[in-house]
């Protein structure tokens, strides 16, 4: 049993206080012991020193310190910066009743060692008087409601005030809470107004102002040189955001405090003219006696030990502090000095993570790490460090974004568009009408052919692409391109004319140095990455890709901790504008677009090449532009597989500019000799990349090895130009470095050629993913044989030598790295393409000939891959196909039709011991072309695909469709079937699904949803959605699922649902399929008369020209959307409207009223789903776009 007292705090003159027992009447210096302790523990005799009997000698001591004055100040009025009086309980003035929660941290003071779990059980309730404030504590073992601790006087309620709120500003005594409870104290440094408010909002503890200002702000070499008046003014600035939680905390600058009178005015300078709530100085024992000053004044102090800035020339520079017994045990002294002189904290700054851990346990307040490892009770870094914009920061700080290549990009955009007159615009500028306009010039006295010649916003004459005044004669055409012989590449010589240096959505075509050829995932990888710091052109032989980049821009994600990124674990990292990148079809660089008076066949030099076929006196319609002649690239970037290496030198010329690099990332041998036969080898850079990624969909790539590097290879004649492009890439968020000596970068070279050639045929026969080699430890001996012969051939190559158990291990952790990944050589063989195994194990098998070495797995992988690859028509091979990412329709397996729960999960579980993925499409059934495409995509997607067929009840009001809702169960199956692409449909009953039926009471239900649009259209029915999907995801266990973008707020439910249960699963919105009017494909337009169909597509028009009227205008408001939509409704009567939703599209949060949407080109644009319902013939119509 814990003892329970009662105690007082009194403040003696000067504002220290004391601790001391306490009776009932307030004036006897001797405590009751309320409970008696058990016999057993160790306590004090009885005695007559005010003590009670039976307390603990660790609780004595409590009664033995004093508290400096502005402890006291905290423990009695809840914070340093009060000036109210305390009042007396019997002077009929009201008394104060603090939280307990926060009270109880303050409470742990009372005794520095006692327990936290003494310390839960502690309330304090602050007393005073004119003479002396007493602060009672009561210390109880709450053993329930009838308990008495303490008279019946000091229980008594007080009825003349109501207990004060605990503030929701970070105070001291907060401060100490979370110290007691071991939560982690946040702090983060902010020099100026917008930085302080982003610090708040982020929940941001402590703002600290730091005299780091000096070298991140104002660009001095260290902190020395900051003044006094510095930091006032960005603790003013700092303080001017007003913080809603954040204590603000201020630097005292060096040459502030060298003595007590100094420490003191400009402590009171930084509370009184900067406004902050407590002050930071550096410094152990020699500061202790400014701390104690500092605090006797009332000051809330944080000190600072370890390696002091101030003072870091004295120590030697910036580096660790207490690495030696010696070091560490000062550096104890000096955070207890700074403890018992009343710092409130202390920071400890690049300091050993043990000796950090031992300082944090020593002391009885919060420590602050930085560089300290993860044992202080909080963390603090810079601002410009996290976020990106310092250059080199130190070694401990962890980088959580790369702002500084986004201004960079930003910055650029803005230059470029200035210096090309693209900005302002119309849209930005305020231009008269042309009557106005002549008015003014009339009266200003400017002469018409002037107006004509500088009219707003017009380029020079010299700078327009046609004739004089913009004007083109009418009998001057443009040239036709000159075809070649047939059977040759058909190549033209671009012009700058506007036409062919148009895309499909319009936009120019805009000059960049950057190539990237092959929009796999690492070419799409390395473009995104180059388009953030500079205009990058992607050449890539993927259509659909390329469409939904010049579309709707490239997104780069960043996998979460979990292996498999079909799972719902790879979160928005990086969007890349759309017009960031230049997007041309390796095929128009072949056959651009033209009408061709004759037939031109384009033949490949192998199966294998990206390029295809293009033939017929037709037009081509490939919607991709031809970039104009002076717009060529210094730099190309060859990021195909290597088989495709001769198809790209046909058009490699085309792209690059006479004095131009071709940097070469390919995997294996021999690929720079193909390139430097067509330019030269002083042209060609070789490069190895471990960066790894993966195309997870048109236009969305995912960088699963994000802690991969990319080194560049030069010849000597070439180390300044790839020392210049490292920097690019680096810059660009590409870790990239330089290895000019020759024989380590042929250990380099040889080290990746290792990697691939025990990796990628490995994966590729046994149709598996990376991860599974190192899942099955009976493939270890095969990595090892494979690792053994690429060493021996590598000593001989390069006389250096290669440590097998190395190798091997590097194998393992590139597989475990990239995990989720198919290797290229598994992509090529599955979609029937040629495999790069020719120069991988291919060229190993041919050197290892060459010098007399034994290679029989590497021959063998070789023969292997050759053969699987030329099997192209075998029926394994062709179900291979379906699951590729390019592929066309090839043989399935039969359709398995599965009726019970029991039958999926047997099928399921085949999947699992096949390691394969799932990917699930729920469906009510009478499928049209929108649920074939979604089935699609899951079969581009994942290895295997379910989709289900039923009609839920409860998604349905009793004045509903439910009975009329069209069911035709076989026709569906037979339409999935046909698309080869569904390995099984799921076709439960009502019973399967819900065991008790009429339904159980059992509901999924998404809070707030049926507030607004259709949730509050259709009340219930998204409970419905939601309920039915959590019951099918449990029976299926999907991967992965796919929705039409058609039901937006149900997807956006859908992916509230999976986040909040951590359901770990990818849910895919593919865009909505529409028939040639633009009417939405849906089930219920079965229901639609002739004259109706031809009517509706009215819905999708008038959300085209909000959504038109956005992106001219930059910004609406949401009632400004709404009134647009209604507008274009209101042609025709008959069609009424219900409503106009607008929602964020990734969480469903509704926009309205006056709240502003952005068009994709602001730079406060998030994507946002405008969305209608109306009713036409009795029969509603619903239809969205999407603001991307």
């Amino acid at each position: 049993m814990r003892l329970s007292f009662v105690a007082v705090l009194r403040i003696a003159p000067g504002g220290r206080g004391f601790k001391a027992p306490r009776n009932h009447n307030h004036t006897s210096t001797r405590a009751i012991a309320l409970t008696a302790k058990s016999p057993s523990a160790n306590v004090l005799p009885p005695s007559t020193n005010g003590i009670q009997p039976g307390c603990s000698q660790r609780n004595a001591h409590s009664y033995l310190r004093a508290f400096n004055r502005n402890f006291t100040r905290a423990l009695v009025y809840g914070s340093t910066r009060t000036r109210a009086p305390l009042t007396h309980p019997h002077s009929g003035m009201s008394r104060v009743h603090l939280d307990p929660a926060g009270i109880s941290s303050s409470s742990r003071f009372l005794s520095t060692r006692t327990s936290p779990e003494q310390c839960d059980s502690e309330n304090l309730a602050l007393y005073g008087g004119t003479d002396v404030a007493s602060a009672t504590v009561l210390t109880a073992q709450h053993q329930g409601p009838s308990q008495n601790v303490g008279s019946a006087e000091s229980q008594k309620p007080s009825t003349s005030a109501a207990p004060a709120k605990a503030p929701s500003k970070f105070t001291v005594r907060h401060m100490a809470q979370k110290h007691r409870k071991r939560e982690p104290i946040t702090m983060l440094t902010a020099y100026d107004c917008p930085s302080a408010r982003a610090a708040d909002r982020a929940g941001v503890d402590i703002i600290l102002v730091g005299d780091s200002v000096g070298m991140v702000v104002l660009g001095h070499e260290d902190t020395v040189s900051v003044t006094m008046d510095q930091m006032v003014h960005h603790c003013a600035a700092v303080a001017a955001a007003k913080p809603a939680h954040s204590m603000v905390l201020g630097d005292l600058p060096f040459g502030s405090y060298l003595t007590v009178e100094s420490a003191l005015h400009n402590a009171a300078r930084l509370l009184k003219e900067g406004r902050v709530d407590a002050v930071k100085l550096e410094g152990g024992r020699r500061s202790a006696h400014l701390v104690r000053a500092l605090t006797d004044a009332g000051i809330v102090v944080i000190g600072h030990v370890g390696l002091c800035p101030q003072a870091a020339s004295s120590v030697g520079g910036f580096r660790v502090q207490g690495r030696t017994a010696s070091e560490a045990q000062a550096l104890l002294e000096d955070a207890l000095a700074l403890q018992e002189a009343g710092a409130s904290a202390v920071v400890l700054e690049m300091v050993p993570e043990q000796v950090a851990r031992l300082v944090s346990q020593r002391l009885g307040v919060p420590t602050i790490g930085i560089g300290a490892g993860v044992h202080t009770g909080g963390q603090v870094l810079v601002w410009h460090d996290t976020l990106g914009l310092y250059p080199n920061p130190p070694r401990f700080v962890r980088q959580y974004d790369d702002l500084a290549s986004q201004i960079d990009s930003a910055l650029r955009g803005y230059v470029d568009d200035v210096r090309e007159r693209r900005f302002p615009s119309v849209e930005h500028s305020t231009v008269l009408s042309k009557d106005q306009w002549q008015r003014v010039a009339t009266q200003l006295g400017v002469e018409e052919e002037t107006l004509d010649q500088e009219a707003p916003g017009q380029k020079p004459d010299d700078q327009q692409p046609s004739q004089k005044h913009g004007q083109q004669e009418p009998s001057q055409k443009q040239e036709e391109p000159q075809l070649h012989e047939k059977d040759e590449p058909v190549v033209v010589d671009w012009s700058a004319s506007a036409e062919q240096q148009r895309l499909c959505l319009g936009r120019p075509f805009v000059p960049s140095r950057f190539a990237v050829v092959g929009g796999g995932s690492l070419g799409s990888l390395m473009a995104a990455r180059l388009a953030l710091t500079e205009q990058t052109t992607l050449v890539s032989s993927h259509l659909d890709h390329l469409q939904a980049v010049s579309a709707h821009g490239l997104y780069v994600q960043r996998p979460s901790s979990k292996a498999t990124v079909d799972e719902a674990t790879a979160s928005l990292d990086t969007l890349v504008r759309p017009e960031r990148i230049n997007t041309i079809s390796s095929m128009q660089l072949i056959a651009p677009t033209t009408t061709m008076a004759t037939t031109t066949t384009t033949t490949t030099p192998d199966a294998g090449s990206e390029v295809g076929c293009v033939a017929g006196s037709a037009q081509s319609t490939l919607p991709f532009p031809l970039p104009p002649a002076a717009a060529r690239h210094q730099t190309v970037l060859l990021l195909t597989s290597g088989e495709r290496t001769q198809a790209a030198l046909r058009y490699l010329p085309q792209l690059l500019s006479d004095d131009g690099m071709v940097v070469t990332m390919q995997n294996g041998l021999g690929n720079e000799d193909l390139v430097a036969a067509v330019v030269g080898r002083e042209r060609v850079l070789v490069a190895v990349t471990n960066q790894a990624a993966m195309l997870h969909s048109p236009g969305r790539v995912i960088h699963t090895g994000t802690q991969g590097e990319t080194v560049l290879l030069p010849l000597p004649s070439q180390v300044d130009y790839a020392a210049s492009l490292a920097a690019q890439l680096n810059r660009a968020g590409v870790p990239t470095r330089v290895e000019s000596d020759q024989r380590r970068a042929a250990v380099v070279r040889w080290r990746k050629l290792c990697v691939n050639a025990a990796i990628n045929p490995l994966t590729a026969l046994l149709d598996v993913r990376n991860g599974a080699l190192t899942d099955e430890p009976s493939l270890r001996e095969l990595l090892r044989s494979v690792v053994h012969e690429v060493a021996a051939v590598a000593r001989c190559e390069t006389g250096e030598q290669f440590d097998d158990d190395e190798l091997l291990e590097e194998v393992l952790r590139i597989s475990r790295v990239t995990a989720p990944n198919r290797s290229s050589m598994l992509r090529a063989l599955t979609s029937g393409r040629a495999t790069e195994i020719n120069q991988i194990n291919g060229s190993v098998a041919k050197l290892a000939q060459k010098h007399g070495i034994a290679a029989p797995v590497n021959h063998m992988l070789t023969t292997m891959v050759r053969s699987a690859s030329s099997l192209s028509n075998n029926q394994h091979a062709a179900a291979m196909r379906a699951r590729s990412y390019s592929s066309t329709a090839a043989a399935s397996p039969s359709l398995q039709v599965l009726k019970s729960v029991h039958e999926v999960r047997a099928f399921r579980r085949a999947a699992d011991s096949n390691r394969r993925s799932v990917g699930f499409v729920p469906t009510m059934g009478a499928l049209h072309d929108g649920h074939l495409q979604l089935v699609k995509e899951a079969n581009r997607q994942c290895d295997q695909v379910v989709a289900s067929i039923f009609v839920n009840p409860r998604q349905f009001a009793a004045h509903e469709d439910l009975d009329t809702y069209p069911r035709r169960v076989e026709e569906d199956c037979a339409r999935l079937a046909a698309t080869r692409c569904v390995d099984a449909v799921f076709v439960p009953g009502v019973e399967e699904i819900y065991p008790q039926h009429p339904p159980s009471a059992t509901f999924v239900d998404i809070d707030g949803i049926d507030q607004v649009g259709e949730g509050a259209r259709r009340p219930g029915f998204f409970r419905g959605v939601a309920t039915v999907c959590s019951i099918l995801f449990n029976i299926v266990r999907p991967d992965a699922v796919f929705f039409g973008q058609k039901d937006a707020l149900q997807c956006a439910v859908i992916r509230r649902m999976v986040r909040d249960l951590h359901m770990g699963i990818d849910v895919n919105v593919v865009p909505t399929v529409r028939e040639s009017s633009g009417l939405a494909m849906s089930s219920r337009n079965a229901y639609l008369t002739a004259d109706e169909r031809a009517r509706a597509p009215l819905l999708y028009r008038a959300l085209r020209h909000a959504q038109e009227q956005l992106t001219a205008a930059g910004s609406l408001t949401a009632d400004q959307v709404h009134t647009l939509v209604a507008g274009e409704l209101s042609t025709d009567p008959g069609m009424q409207l219900e409503y106009v939703h607008l929602f964020d599209w990734q969480t469903g949060e509704t926009v309205c009223g006056e709240q502003f949407l952005f068009a994709p080109t602001h730079p406060r644009h998030q994507p946002v789903t405008i969305t209608a319902a109306v009713g036409l013939g009795g029969k509603r119509l619903l239809d969205n776009v999407l603001i991307v």
